[in-house]
């Protein structure tokens, strides 16, 4: 995450919330980890005909208690980003007030915009983002001690496979991410080409070449903006086929290898694959 951002997360809360936000999305982290499990319990205790009330009741307080965090954590950290968003563009108009009319010409008018309506709309989005990939974070963190009571073997195939889908995975974002830099920059030439229609307006309808060179330029940078968020669109649609590439290997690994290698793997086989099926959303939170 962006040191600036981290920034104005610490100048904007208190430590005590900052470590109560924590605490709660970890716990709710935990209890989708618990949910697992008791499902687990449950349908394996099914087989021999136990009652699963108590399977139910835990069930029902664990679900409780993860509704509760999970709330609790989204509702809090709206409130902050929020706080930093208000903070953000006050500071913003203030400079502006406050700034020489030649500053302001050196700057341009769409880079204020885009401070104003891009910047902080990045910044808005990652209300959730904070929040689910710390909860995602604890969640990986106590499925994988889950896998490894389960089985070491799946464990560590599992953390193999991860490691190379993640460094293969996060090369190829970084490829999407320099695209999208440019993709902004496109954007913001664009709207350059219709503040000077819009600002010439008088000058565009008296001259006709004028008019006809300015809409040519403006046609050709809009062209190409096309073209980079194909492009940029492209990246992302491939990081989502290997990600799911990446997921049906991996439980192709669990269900035809490990049991062929180890015999006594078998006898849990059902839930490790629940436990890998369960594993892809939050893995794909964090990376």
């Amino acid at each position: 995450m962006d040191s600036k951002l981290l920034d104005l997360i610490r100048e904007g809360t208190t430590p005590k919330l900052r470590r109560k936000v924590v605490l709660t999305a970890v716990t709710s982290g935990i209890a989708s980890v618990a949910v697992l499990a008791i499902i687990n319990a449950a349908s394996h205790s099914s087989e021999y005909g136990t009652p699963l009330f108590r399977y139910f009741a835990m069930f029902a307080s664990v679900i409780a208690a993860y509704v509760y965090c999970l709330r609790y954590t989204f509702d809090t950290t709206t409130r902050i980003f929020e706080d930093i968003l208000d903070k953000t563009r006050r500071r913003i108009i203030n400079k502006i007030r406050n700034s020489e009319l030649d500053t302001l010409d050196h700057i341009g008018r769409s880079e204020i915009y885009s401070r104003l309506t891009q910047d902080t709309a990045m910044l808005s989005q990652l209300e959730g983002f904070l929040t689910g990939t710390i909860q995602s974070a604890s969640m990986l963190f106590f499925i994988s001690l889950y896998i490894v009571w389960l089985s070491e073997y799946a464990f560590l195939l599992t953390l193999l496979l991860m490691i190379g889908g993640v460094t293969i995975y996060l090369r190829a974002d970084k490829a999407a991410k320099e695209q999208i830099e440019y993709t902004s920059q496109m954007e913001v030439e664009l709207f350059d080409h219709v503040t000077y229609l819009i600002d010439g307006f008088q000058e565009v309808r008296l001259n006709r070449q004028r008019s006809n060179e300015l809409y040519e330029d403006t046609e050709d940078v809009s062209q190409a903006l096309k073209e980079s968020k194909v492009f940029t669109a492209r990246h992302y649609n491939d990081n989502y086929v290997l990600s799911q590439a990446f997921f049906y290997f991996h439980l192709a690994a669990i269900v035809f290898v490990l049991p062929q290698l180890i015999p006594t793997f078998a006898d849990t086989i059902t839930q490790i694959t629940m436990v890998i099926v369960f594993i892809i959303g939050p893995l794909g939170v964090v990376v």
